[in-house]
């Protein structure tokens, strides 16, 4: 029995009823004859209203004609002059790959390099974007890196670098040109921070010891060990370089702030990867695997693939769907029917897939590293590389959970390079200060929102879908690897060559993340200590952004109050843009100027002033030298402007000029006043001022005069004073009333205090606020492991009056549990310099150290009740901020205790004490 046959059978013993929300479907079967016997087409899938089957017959008719008649009359059988593709998708096919990127045609091109017993596999491919212009894999910076922390990311790194390094013994055409990956292999440089260095170090660990690792961990490598640990025993080729290291190889670089740098040998760099798209896709289609332009339009019993620029649906039956559809993948499960279930149930989990924009810049800087440059990678995020031989850079930055950019459209945020990109660039590499943008594109990351890994594997639910998406930024580099693995799951029912079970459908079902230790130091939730557990829910959005502007939209509002913001004009100015007040500024005075103008003009035609009237010679005008409507316009201008050249000037002979110029008159001084109000107005506007007061971009839990305090950092970037500042906070969650009501973003207030009061702050130095976590705080039943599966955002406000204007501000800012550091304190910024000044370090204004912190409010209390004899006593000393003298600490029996200013305080720690625990 040929393996074509076989995989039609397992789908068809598969077949069955499933559930998608209410509504209950069979999955359909139809045999078809063929060479292989009965083939079971278990879905149909649509590429849109049914094209005639005669048309089809006729045209292929005449292009096979064509063909021979053109093939008999020139010398040779097999010489084809052209190829003539009506681009028609076929009644039915195998298996159809939606989404035509590089990781579509990988799959196409191992399915048909697979076939054994037959030939007769047909594999449709089929792409939305003709042109490639919206395509994930053609917009990426195209590297390649092995210094990944999971196994199965290394492995797919070093199986696609060797397919890569040897790309013509698997995808060279006969008679077409050798494929040029242009393959440069400068390597991959990782800077880390102090803070994560560490990390740094394990990932090294991992990388170069995969053969020790795969010995340890045969139930999930078990394949690995037959079949690639034989080749892999050296490991990936990673060297850690200290700073010094790093200054000698490459001088350019500033190694302030670095801590450790890892350097890839072999087999990494960057590559074209349109390049390797047409190679995967040529050699694909030599081999006889089908090209569509179409987008699915819908899946049902009889599905639909639209073709583009065309009313017309060609239905497409098949056996098998690969999603390889990117970032929108997650769009096209739903659709077929993922996520419709109820949400505890298996048909009710999403591909968790949606589009992430980001940036790409092309920079211009003769001066730059040059030729030894490799693909850096900085710890603020930051990644530059070297873009041809002129001098030119590619560079980049993933912005922030909380900033992330609007995906219905590819604009560029040029704005971005300025604020986020450039600085990085600058105070990594000096000589990128006389930098120059050149160009600069966006593309869509395929966003794997559970763990930022790919999924590949069976869909549970939809059993005739198999899943190669959500790889979060390395599917272009792990492309050749993944696609003979789909290939290898869906003709041999297993891995062959590549153990990839762990990144299958199923710890999306046991909620059991597979997450990469990030060396990128504004991460840090994704440090030890900080890794997100099973079950944690990451937020999607903040009500607050972190500079302050508020998240929120207000939809189906009545016509009549829409009217107010006309009516309450002056604050409608205050608050538009800058680029309207400007549209505005200059509408008022031209279109005055030309109302005015007409006015004029119909005056001085009235009294037979223009050039083609004929005029007496004892005519007498009312304006001198108005004759047209341009020169009415430049009287009009001069009149409101008060220039007065004295050319044209009125003769006083018609009684309307008088009250004319009056009005115009008016009205100048009307619109001067009026726009000059507005400009001064909005330049003086106190949020400005807001601009200049920064909070720290964590909080931090940790002990504080013998309490547990969750302390933010703020600072006063300006001289000036803010006078009679108060601070406040604000906690927005969603809670349910005892009658069953769901209240969203329900307020309660959070109290902060500083060490001088909460109010009447001197704020000239930069405070550290903090609340104390008692039984009247909303934080009193967290600890430190639950607290990144909270769904809280915490608002902190600043008000105060501008010293030099008088000028009310706020200053706003939040913080969700993932910016929680529990267990830290900020490091100390202020010091004394020689000269007796107090010098504030603002480059460890958001650090923080890891100190001793009970691991819960409740095990901190226990410890209290049972070490202090006097308690009142004891909390008065702490209150006045007195450390006893007399006090002594003897014979601690529980080795997890410490000593700290004579009070024993237990380390983050499981206890019975803890309710939760």
């Amino acid at each position: 029995m040929c393996a074509l046959r076989r995989l039609h059978r397992s789908v068809w013993t598969l077949r069955g009823s499933f559930t998608r929300g209410s509504l209950n479907c069979t999955a359909g079967t139809q045999w078809q004859p063929g060479r292989c016997g009965g083939l079971t087409f278990c879905q149909k899938l649509s590429t849109g209203g049914a094209l005639r089957n005669d048309f089809l017959k006729d045209l292929g008719a005449q292009l096979a004609a064509a063909k021979k008649k053109a093939a008999d009359g020139l010398p040779g059988s097999n010489w084809m002059p052209f190829e003539i593709n009506p681009n028609l998708p076929p009644e039915r096919a195998d298996i159809v790959i939606v989404g035509g990127g590089v990781m579509g045609w990988s799959i196409a091109y191992w399915l048909k390099q697979k076939e054994k017993f037959s030939k007769d596999m047909r594999v449709l491919v089929v792409e939305r974007d003709p042109t490639y212009s919206q395509a994930s894999t053609v917009l990426s910076a195209g590297g390649i890196r092995q210094q990944f922390s999971l196994l199965e990311n290394i492995h797919l790194s070093l199986d696609s670098a060797d397919f890569m390094r040897n790309i013509n013994d698997h995808l060279s055409v006969v008679n077409e040109d050798p494929v040029d990956l242009q393959f440069n292999q400068s390597g991959y440089l990782l800077l880390a921070s102090e803070e994560v260095a560490h990390i740094m170090e394990q990932n090294y660990n991992t990388q170069r010891c995969l053969a020790a690792r795969c010995a340890l961990d045969f139930r999930r490598f078990a394949l690995l060990i037959i079949s690639s640990c034989d080749s892999r025993c050296a490991g990936a080729k990673v060297s850690l370089f200290s700073p010094q290291q790093v200054k000698e190889k490459f001088p350019w670089i500033n190694t302030e702030g670095v801590a450790l740098a890892s350097y890839g040998l072999e087999n990494e760099g960057w590559f074209d990867p349109w390049t390797l798209l047409n190679a995967f896709r040529r050699k694909a289609m030599s081999m006889g695997a089908i090209q569509c332009f179409g987008e699915v339009a819908e899946t049902r019993p009889q599905n639909l693939v639209q073709m583009p620029n065309s009313l017309e649906y060609q239905p497409v039956d098949c056996a098998l769907v690969v999603n390889a559809a990117g970032a929108f993948s997650g769009k096209l499960a739903e659709m077929v029917g993922s996520g419709f279930g109820a949400k505890d149930s298996l048909s009710g989990f999403l591909v968790p897939v949606e589009p992430r924009k980001r940036y790409v810049y092309v920079v211009h800087c003769p001066d730059g590293p040059g030729l030894d440059c490799p693909f850096l990678i900085d710890h603020s995020g930051v990644y530059f590389r070297r873009e041809g031989l002129g001098g030119n850079y590619i560079c980049g930055v993933s912005p922030e959970e909380a900033e992330e950019p609007d995906t219905s459209n590819l604009e560029v945020d040029h704005q971005f390079f300025e604020d986020k990109v450039w600085p990085n660039l600058a105070n990594r590499v000096p000589a990128f200060e006389k930098l120059k943008v050149t160009s600069a594109w966006a593309g869509f990351y395929d966003y794997n929102t559970f763990d930022q890994n790919g999924i590949i594997g069976i869909h549970p639910v939809i059993n005739n879908m198999y899943l190669a998406t959500g790889f979060s930024g390395h599917g272009l580099q792990h492309s050749p690897a993944v696609g003979r693995a789909v290939a290898e799951l869906i003709l041999d029912g297993e891995f062959k060559t590549l153990d990839l079970s762990g990144l299958s459908f199923k710890r999306i079902l046991m909620q059991e993340p597979m997450l990469e230790r990030n060396i990128v130091s504004r991460m840090f939730q994704l440090l030890p200590g900080h890794i997100q557990p099973p079950g944690h829910r990451t937020r999607k959005s903040r009500l607050v952004t972190k500079d302050g502007h508020c998240n929120i939209e207000f939809g189906n509002i009545e016509y009549s109050n829409h009217f107010a913001f006309v009516v309450d004009f002056w604050t409608t100015f205050m608050e538009i843009r800058w680029r309207f007040v400007l549209v505005l500024f200059v509408a008022a005075f031209t279109g005055s100027w030309f109302m005015f103008s007409l006015l004029w003009y119909w005056i001085a035609k009235s009294n037979g002033d223009l050039t083609a009237q004929n005029q007496t010679a004892e005519h007498v005008r009312c304006i001198d030298n108005v004759n047209g409507l341009t020169t009415a316009f430049l009287y009009s201008l001069e009149t409101q402007t008060t220039i007065g050249y004295g050319g044209r000037a009125l003769t006083g002979h018609c009684a309307g000029t008088v009250a004319l110029i009056i009005i115009q008159s008016l009205v100048g001084v009307f619109i001067n006043c009026f726009m000059c109000g507005i400009i001064l107005a909005k330049i003086s506007l106190p949020k400005k001022r807001a601009k200049t007061v920064t909070f720290s971009n964590t909080a931090v839990i940790c002990l504080k005069k013998g309490s547990l305090c969750l302390l933010i950092r703020v600072a006063n970037l300006r001289k000036t004073l803010l006078i009679g500042s108060q601070i406040y906070g604000k906690l927005l969650r969603t809670t349910t009333t005892p009658d069953g009501e769901t209240i969203i973003l329900d307020q309660v207030d959070v109290d902060f205090m500083v060490d001088a009061g909460k109010d009447n702050l001197f704020f000239v130095c930069p405070l550290t606020l903090y609340h104390v976590i008692n039984r009247s705080s909303p934080f009193y039943e967290l600890s430190a492991d639950t607290l990144d599966l909270q769904d809280f955002e915490l608002v902190v406000f600043l008000d105060g009056t501008a010293e030099s204007t008088s000028s009310s501000c706020q200053v706003r800012t939040s913080y969700v549990p993932q910016e929680i550091q529990w267990g830290y304190s900020f490091l100390p910024i202020i010091s004394r310099t020689k000269t007796g000044k107090y010098r504030v370090d603002f480059s460890n204004f958001s650090k923080s150290v890891r100190v001793t912190t009970p691991h819960c409010v409740h095990c901190f209390e226990t410890d209290v009740d049972q070490r202090t004899p006097n308690k009142e006593n004891h909390i008065n000393h702490l209150k006045l901020g007195i450390d006893n003298p007399g006090f002594q600490v003897i014979d601690i029996p529980d080795p997890h205790y410490r000593l700290q200013k004579g009070l024993a305080v237990k380390e983050n720690v499981s206890c019975p004490s803890c309710p939760d625990h």
